[in-house]
């Protein structure tokens, strides 16, 4: 019998596990459908490869056709007026042999492609990272809204317990009053939680681009283990090579570097090979004439003004440019890691503290309610340490929703917000 129920809560764990996960799969689904920039920036992949046929076809044959078809009427010095029909045809195919420029346009073309896939993939995740921040902060807000709560009927029962402790005599004006402001700012808190709730709600809509009717059935697993998730400094540097604006930065350096190249060849000859043929004919005195050609033709450039050594001198700079930008968006995004693992590892830290804390609130609250039931302790007393342990539920809340948002941040910062680590999101969720 025992194994009977341990299978069957196996099952229901496994099923809760998978429903988690179809629901958040679909909700990330929804968010990429809906995110226009997304579209936007795939459109502009696609449009890359057409950049990269154009870069091509500049070393394919080059066919030209040019025909003429015209009348003319004139009067010479001598003679009278003459009339004549002229006619001209020109066809020419030209084959380019050593063009050094146009083979780094197609390297270049291909890196702007490379470019452009970094920033889809990057939409991707960013939009993923968005959401998930956006998910958990409504999920933390549902919760606290519903702390507060408790803690607002608490606190209003406690009042009016205060006021009729007054009325006797048996509790002092300035406790009253402590008692009365605490009740007042359980209420603002509650309905600060409540606005707080719908504007994340409605975040969350325009996320996924149709209103949420029903709630959210999922909240925090704060029984988690959090002590697998925590990241080691070491890998997140290993991995910091994946941040997107990091690798577009090394992209933008390819390009300074593919820059230099093709402006130092600005200097070598250029050669084509060109075929022609060309027909001219005029009725008037019944001229025709043909013209057939096979030529090799060299473009040697010897001196432009000084053109292409400002023009190397621009490319250097630009170079050293894109190396300082790598630098700096490195530098940026190392403290940004340093942040967020800092954040994290507190954020664990005082919650694994608060949870030894609420147990010892635990004892405490069965201590005062037995002494309650025994006439030692009054009402008020169970009330405030009732408080108390929500507040420190609250306080627990709080953490756990501060080691998530940071967790997630450290995934986007290092590009690991895959299907993969999204499955590992899920275990946050119950």
């Amino acid at each position: 019998m025992k194994d009977f129920i341990y299978m069957i809560t196996l099952a229901f764990l496994f099923l809760s596990v998978e429903l988690r996960a179809e629901v958040l799969e679909n909700y990330l689904n929804k968010v990429e459908k809906n995110d226009f920039r997304l579209k936007s920036l795939i459109h502009q992949l696609k449009s890359k490869d057409y950049v990269v046929e154009q870069a091509k076809s500049k070393i394919k044959p080059q066919i030209r056709i040019s025909s003429y078809l015209g009348w003319q009427k004139y009067k010479p010095y001598y003679g009278g007026e003459t009339s004549q029909t002229l006619k001209y045809f020109y066809i020419s195919l030209t084959q380019p042999i050593y063009h050094p420029e146009y083979l780094t346009q197609i390297k270049n073309s291909k890196v702007y492609k490379a470019i452009a896939k970094i920033k889809v993939e990057q939409e991707k995740q960013y939009i993923r990272y968005l959401f998930l921040n956006t998910l958990f902060n409504y999920l933390y807000s549902k919760e606290q809204f519903n702390i507060n709560a408790e803690i607002y009927k608490l606190q209003k029962e406690r009042y009016i317990l205060a006021t009729k402790l007054k009325e006797k005599k048996l509790l002092t004006d300035e406790e009253y009053l402590k008692i009365e402001s605490d009740y007042e700012n359980s209420f603002i808190e509650l309905k600060n939680s409540e606005i707080e709730l719908k504007s994340l709600k409605k975040e969350l809509s325009i996320f996924l681009g149709e209103d949420l009717k029903k709630d959210i059935n999922i909240t925090f697993n704060q029984n988690l283990d959090l002590s697998g998730y925590v990241y080691d400094y070491k890998y997140l540097l290993d991995n910091l090579k994946n941040n997107f604006e990091i690798r577009e930065a090394r992209k933008n350096i390819d390009l300074a570097l593919m820059e230099i190249r093709k402006r130092s060849k600005a200097r070598l000859p250029k050669v084509d090979l060109e075929l022609s043929y060309r027909y001219a004919s005029t009725s008037a005195v019944s001229v025709a004439s043909e013209d057939k050609r096979v030529a090799l033709i060299i473009d040697f450039p010897i001196y432009q003004g000084g053109f292409i050594g400002a023009s190397m001198l621009e490319a250097q700079e630009l170079r050293k440019s894109a190396d300082a930008d790598y630098l700096q968006k490195y530098k940026e995004k190392k403290l940004e890691l340093k942040d967020n693992l800092y954040q994290m590892k507190q954020a664990y830290s005082r919650l694994e503290k608060l949870k030894s804390q609420r147990e010892i609130y635990k004892k405490i609250y069965e201590k005062i309610y037995i002494g309650y039931q025994k006439g030692v302790k009054t009402k008020l007393d169970v009330i405030n340490s009732q408080i108390n342990l929500l507040q420190i539920k609250l306080n627990i809340l709080s953490e756990f929703h501060k080691f998530t948002v940071a967790y997630v941040k450290l995934d986007y910062t290092i590009a690991n917000l895959n299907n993969k680590e999204i499955k590992k999101l899920e275990k946050f969720l119950q």
